[in-house]
């Protein structure tokens, strides 16, 4: 039972026969988002470009330079190939999208973490913080929909990665305790953010089947009713409110029809009595 639980908490929280259901919904409200953030960072990542070919002694002057430039063109061609697969998948059918979106999008929110890492360890070497760590640990867990599960690997992960590589930076050795510290805070509250995000993701469309089950269920009820209203329990056959309710609609059809021909007669004897005289 305890297992059960764990699996649910770091997993689909769910029974298994709403899973499908949530992760199509999941992947409808989760699309728009992460092609509009790609973007963005397609025009983030082109700009440092630019700034760097336009920098005295271009973007190769030195080896830190060198490591800031290819990691800017390899996000960028990431980021690229990550929005032409999504295009690729939207031209498809749509069961496509739904089965490869979200593993799409846990592998370039893995990519992302560890680009952060990467660029943060270069800033190292120029004696500064940890912020990009943290701008795009917290982005990517408020901006992307992780389970449990993932956001606690990739995130912790990403941590170790950083705080193993830290100490063979110039300033490593005698910041790494307050490193250490702000990279763990970093990570715990992403991973809470991460958890937030993806609860109320499920939350909400497990809501949103059960009120059509509650809808589907009152229609039914309804045509139910209807049918035992209007017939006969034991010979199938329809009883008086169904005769009581159909003559009235009988009785305006006659007189529907009963109108209609004497407006034609009337037409008729109009268009005749002038040549009779």
């Amino acid at each position: 039972m305890t297992l059960q639980k764990l699996r649910r908490w770091l997993g689909f929280p769910l029974e298994d026969r709403y899973r499908v259901h949530t992760e199509q919904d999941i992947v409808q409200s989760s699309l728009r988002p992460g092609i509009f953030s790609a973007l963005l960072i397609l025009a983030f990542q082109a700009v440092m470009m630019v700034l760097s070919l336009l920098r005295k002694g271009g973007p190769f002057a030195s080896l830190r330079r060198q490591g800031y430039w290819w990691l800017y063109v390899t996000l960028f061609s990431v980021t690229l190939l990550f929005l032409l697969l999504i295009v690729f998948l939207m031209r498809r059918r749509r069961p496509c999208l739904d089965t490869f979106f979200l593993p799409l999008q846990t592998f370039y929110t893995a990519f992302l973490c560890l680009w952060g890492t990467c660029v943060t360890l270069l800033d190292q070497f120029g004696g500064n913080s940890l912020s990009v760590f943290t701008y795009v640990t917290l982005s990517a867990a408020a901006l992307t929909v992780l389970q449990p599960w993932q956001s606690a690997l990739i995130f912790t992960g990403n941590c170790l990665f950083l705080n193993l590589l830290l100490p063979y930076t110039p300033a490593g050795p005698d910041n790494f305790y307050s490193n250490a510290v702000n990279s763990c805070f970093v990570t715990l509250g992403a991973f809470f953010i991460s958890l937030w995000f993806y609860r109320s993701k499920v939350s909400s469309c497990y809501a949103k089947i059960i009120i059509e089950q509650q809808n589907a269920d009152i229609r039914s009820m309804n045509v139910q009713l209807d049918q035992m209203a209007h017939t006969d329990e034991l010979t199938g056959m329809k009883n008086r409110r169904s005769l009581a309710v159909g003559r009235p609609m009988e009785r305006n059809a006659a007189r529907l029809r009963h109108d209609g021909g004497h407006r034609f007669f009337q037409a008729v004897q109009r268009h005749i009595r002038p040549s009779c005289r």
